[in-house]
């Protein structure tokens, strides 16, 4: 029966991969798409003909061109020629952001003057009709367009787009048309704030206005609305259908055209089935590297004890973390340097807790240079999965300038946080180990949304929190696979740390201090 789950596993792991990577690619086809750089930015236009009306797209913090590429290939299948670029610090551009670079009125607002450079860029070249431009950007990016287009003296602008605009303070009161034709979205289920910044951008210029309408003249550059997309995050809101036919519908009126019906590829399924393929595909290739069967029999495992060693673990690191942000904050990796601190110092303080009440019965786990081996090559396909879908829907993870050095860094303060993790559960079953995994997660996740208020941790980790949530639960999944074999608890450590790692240094942006 074993033998037959294992083929089962196989099959289906080998099936779910393949349909993920071929859903995958055929998201991309259609129309022309060529990479460049502009000022040492990287760039990507996309166009189905020569003269297009053009959209340039700006991506949030901690985003990338690509996380923006199923809505701008939505926006090329609707007939318009579109530009994505990285930020300073962001994808694939190694040049570090400054700490106050994206300050208003700062004169070095690189956010502007990147917008500058590809603006001026995108306007050249032959795909473009220089004369029916539109900006669109997402949260950070939203800040950026609308700045960009509200102080554009070209007039090259002819409809601004925002999705979650984090704050209204940059439009104009009583300037209609500053910035022309301005459509401000936001997700239904994304903080307050951003539908107040929407509502408040077109009540700038129409006091009255309400949610939803749609007021002034487009012909005159003086149209305005704000809408709510429903059932979408601040994330989810980039990935969304109803994002792309509300663009399309406020684009087409503006720059002259008629725009056809188009789809946003569900990449982000594509990229969740790849990750189920690999959890099962990680049984055979587990038995095969691991050696069958644990060392060791499953016992009973107080779970009240292990979470409340969750529970003290992660406030001990919310608290070490405030104490030593100053410090933390030199690692050149926005928000790095915390989730570093708070990552190591929870390993450290759990790892004290089982040292103090499980190590004499549990004993330490054999980690030999042949398991090290091993579970090296189970962690290689945890990262396949997680990487190569990732770069063709939503993240580049690109190793670029300080990130090759980062990723060891937060790798290991990932695998002291894990390996800790691991010897609290590894000698539950199965279906208890997972639980209690899982439950260490979410305590660990519920802390560290408390310190955002009580102890000043960043706010941005507010925004992550869907992505984190799945991301944390994927992996604890990975490692109840690989801790049932002999060899598995470095690998249960390694599957989880070396993919949450590579995600946090390749997407987090890079920084410098002034």
């Amino acid at each position: 029966m074993r033998r037959i789950g294992v083929a089962i596993a196989t099959v289906a792991g080998v099936l779910a991969l393949t349909g993920s990577i071929v859903g995958l690619t055929r998201a991309q086809d259609g129309g022309t798409v060529r990479d460049g750089t502009v000022d040492g930015i990287p760039v990507r236009l996309y166009s189905t003909a020569p003269a297009g009306p053009t959209v340039v797209v700006a991506h949030g913090f901690s985003g990338s061109a690509q996380i923006m590429d199923p809505l701008a290939r939505g926006l090329m299948r609707s007939g318009f020629t579109v530009v994505t670029f990285d930020f300073p610090g962001h994808g694939r551009n190694e040049t570090p952001l400054r700490a106050d670079s994206t300050q208003r009125g700062s004169d070095g607002d690189v956010l502007q003057q990147t917008m500058a450079s590809i603006v001026s860029w995108t306007v050249e070249q032959p795909e473009v009709d220089a004369g029916r431009l539109a900006l669109l950007g997402h949260s950070m990016g939203a800040g950026a367009v609308v700045r960009y287009a509200a102080g554009s003296s070209s007039g090259d602008t002819r409809a601004t787009i925002t999705l979650s605009l984090p704050s209204a303070d940059d439009i104009p009161a009583g300037a209609p048309a500053v910035p022309p034709n301005l459509l401000l979205l936001f997700g239904s289920l994304e903080d307050s704030r951003f539908a107040t910044a929407a509502i408040e951008g077109v009540q700038a210029a129409y006091p009255d206005a309400v949610l939803g309408g749609l007021f002034g003249d487009v012909n005159a550059g003086t149209a305005r609305s704000a809408q709510a997309i429903p059932g979408v995050e601040h994330i989810g809101i980039v990935f969304s259908q109803s994002t792309l036919d509300a663009t399309a519908a406020w684009l087409g009126p503006a720059l002259g055209v008629d725009a056809s019906p188009a789809t946003v590829a569900p990449v982000l399924l594509w990229a969740l089935i790849a990750l189920l393929g690999g959890g099962l595909l990680l049984v055979p290739v587990s038995m095969l590297t691991l050696g069958p069967g644990p060392t060791h029999p499953a016992e009973p495992v107080r779970g009240r004890s292990v979470l409340l060693a969750g529970l003290a673990s992660s406030a001990v690191a919310s608290v070490a973390a405030w104490l030593t942000m100053p410090l933390s904050d030199r690692i050149s990796l926005a928000v790095g340097g915390y989730a570093v601190t708070w990552f190591l110092v929870a390993g450290v303080a759990a790892g004290g807790c089982w040292a103090w009440r499980w190590r004499a019965r549990t004993g330490w786990p054999a980690v030999t240079s042949r398991a090290v081996v091993e579970a090296l090559g189970t962690t290689a396909l945890a990262v396949f999965v997680v990487v190569v879908p990732a770069t063709m829907s939503w993240a580049p993870f690109a190793l670029v300038g300080d990130r090759v050095w980062l990723v060891v860094l937060v790798a290991l303060a990932f695998s002291v946080y894990f390996g800790a993790d691991e010897l609290l559960v590894r000698r539950a079953s199965l279906v208890r180990r997972l639980g209690l995994a899982l439950g260490t997660r979410l305590i660990a996740v519920v802390v560290i949304l408390a310190s955002i208020p009580l102890l000043g941790a960043p706010g941005f980790l507010i925004l992550l929190l869907p992505l984190m949530v799945l991301f944390l639960a994927v992996l604890a999944g990975y490692a109840a696979v690989v801790s049932r074999y002999r060899h598995g608890y470095l690998a249960a450590v390694l599957v989880q740390a070396v993919p949450l790692a590579l995600m946090v240094a390749t997407t987090f942006p890079l920084v410098a201090s002034t």
